[in-house]
């Protein structure tokens, strides 16, 4: 099931290299467990988190962060510089 979506990040991470964006080296299956735990962990957390912070996780504003935080994060170990 996910050996598509494994094959689509290989491909983006190619492009991304061939045109000095992206790093050379990184492996698509570890990028794309790390991107599942990255996501899975605050979903599967939620109710601890929410307890221990006071905060709602499960709000748009706070999916919304949690999304731009993942997003910084992968893209600050991928890029080439």
């Amino acid at each position: 099931m996910t050996r598509p979506i494994v094959s689509q990040i290989a491909a983006v991470l190619d492009r991304g290299v061939r045109a000095g964006a992206i790093r050379p080296g990184i492996d698509p299956i570890e990028l794309h467990m790390s991107l599942n735990a990255l996501c899975f962990f605050s979903v599967a957390n939620r109710h601890t988190f929410e307890a221990q912070f006071a905060t709602d996780m499960s709000s748009q504003k706070a999916k919304a962060q949690r999304r731009l935080e993942i997003a910084d994060l992968l893209w600050r170990y991928v890029r080439s510089d």
